[in-house]
């Protein structure tokens, strides 16, 4: 998957000016909404992962020292990379379009609010300082069998109950069901898409949570690309939300 790795590349060398972008658009939000008190929840993850898991650690070093040794081929100013992506919707058994079973269209709409911040669109919330990243994220069009898609699976979850009551939990051992657990429900290949599920708590938490100190999302670094957890984990109120950049923010991971 050379794209990816050029991709990798090209993001590690652009994501810095962007990360400013999102700060600043952070701070806007906190000014008047209680999503400005939600967090990232990937440093943790990550921070664990190179802990304990040291097939993990090495594949992250080893990225890293890739990239630095890498050289950008030439890219003209218009091109523009696409990375496809498929998003898993994690329901509680309601109807399409009600609750947390979101609609096509609000799928659609929630890719159309990240990509706004990825390419700096003129005229919507992701145009802000930075800078546009020359990247977008476009849902599948074939399924793994080369069947037509639209890149939204469903994956009715009302029959766990640690999933129904408090969502997932980033470790096995937290409050609801266990990341892993979760994917195992729904997974493309992490070799061909980028992954994304959409959840309506996250141990136990979501946009609603009295205090305003939720997770908003969390996703793992380039160092886990291919790799079965691979991919962003999203409230769907984060997601839902054109002002909210936590989504942008994940996938600069």
């Amino acid at each position: 998957m050379k794209y990816i790795f050029y991709l990798g590349v090209f993001i590690l060398f652009n994501f810095n000016s962007y990360s400013q972008e999102l700060k600043a658009i952070s701070s806007t939000i906190t000014q008047n909404s209680n999503l400005a008190r939600e967090f990232c929840g990937t440093d943790e993850i990550h921070k664990q992962k190179m802990k304990n898991d040291s097939d993990y650690r090495l594949r992250h070093l080893q990225t890293i020292e890739n990239i630095k040794q890498a050289q950008i081929e030439s890219k003209s100013s218009s091109e523009i990379y696409q990375v496809p992506v498929v998003v898993h919707v994690m329901h509680k058994g309601e109807e399409i379009g009600v609750g947390y079973n979101l609609s096509d269209l609000e799928v659609r709409a929630g890719i159309e609010y990240l990509n706004n911040f990825w390419r700096k669109m003129p005229g919507t919330n992701g145009d802000e300082e930075g800078v546009d990243m020359q990247i977008e994220f476009a849902l599948a069009i074939q399924d793994e069998n080369g069947d037509c898609t639209n890149g939204i699976n469903r994956v009715n979850m009302s029959d766990n109950y640690d999933y129904f009551n408090f969502g997932v939990a980033r470790y096995s051992n937290g409050i609801g069901i266990s990341d892993e657990s979760l994917k195992e429900y729904s997974r493309w290949d992490p070799l061909r898409y980028y992954n994304i599920w959409l959840v309506h708590e996250i141990e136990g938490e979501n946009c609603d949570y009295n205090n305003g100190d939720f997770i908003g999302g969390y996703a793992y670094t380039a160092g886990a690309h291919g790799q079965v957890y691979d991919g962003t984990v999203l409230l769907v109120c984060s997601f839902e939300d054109d002002l909210n950049s936590t989504f942008a923010h994940e996938m600069g991971h």
